[in-house]
């Protein structure tokens, strides 16, 4: 004989354990919803990498760098510009904020000694903002190593507002009062 005490207490524990698969389920639906919005499908990520405006500047500079016995030269160029709405920083993508973008000049590095030179790029070029302000840039690679007799690749970036179409950049050797306006014009 089955006790109906017995009943009214296998249905409480099962009709709780369901409530409590169903919170589980939807607090997992929950999360998975709000993590895909914060991370950007490779997609997205490739779509906001895509240039939105595109220069080809093709300016060489001779930087003697006087620390070293032999006077080495190192020749640095500035290669070209490009405007996008994303980079990656670290491996991780970084979108620009509402009304911006960012300015991304491409440099290379040449070094023609017999000794490996430390480049800092962001001691070479500052962009040029309203009333004669000076930014460095917001992104850079720490020191790089030029190898002897070899030419090396870099980047740096600068947030900038949207839309904007015309910069100028100073480049000099660590920002001395002898600097060059570069123009760019997309």
């Amino acid at each position: 004989m089955i006790n109906l005490k017995d009943n009214t207490i296998l249905k409480k524990i099962v009709f709780l354990i369901a409530v409590v698969a169903c919170a589980v389920s939807l607090g997992l639906y929950v999360g998975s919803k709000r993590s895909s919005k914060t991370t950007p499908t490779s997609q997205e990520i490739e779509k906001l990498a895509k240039p939105v405006a595109e220069a080809k500047l093709g300016q060489s500079f001779d930087f003697s760098i006087e620390e070293l016995e032999d006077n080495a030269i190192l020749k640095f160029t500035l290669v070209g510009a490009k405007k996008v709405k994303a980079v990656a920083n670290q491996g991780q993508p970084i979108k620009a904020g509402s009304g911006e973008e960012f300015l991304i000049i491409s440099l290379e590095y040449g070094n023609d000694s017999a000794f490996s030179l430390k480049v800092n790029s962001r001691d070479f070029v500052r962009l040029l903002g309203d009333e004669g302000k000076k930014f460095a840039p917001d992104f850079y690679n720490e020191a790089i190593d030029v190898s002897p007799v070899s030419v090396r690749k870099d980047e740096i970036g600068f947030v900038v507002a949207a839309g904007k179409k015309q910069f100028k950049l100073l480049v000099g050797q660590k920002q001395e009062e002898e600097t060059t306006e570069v123009e760019i014009n997309f």
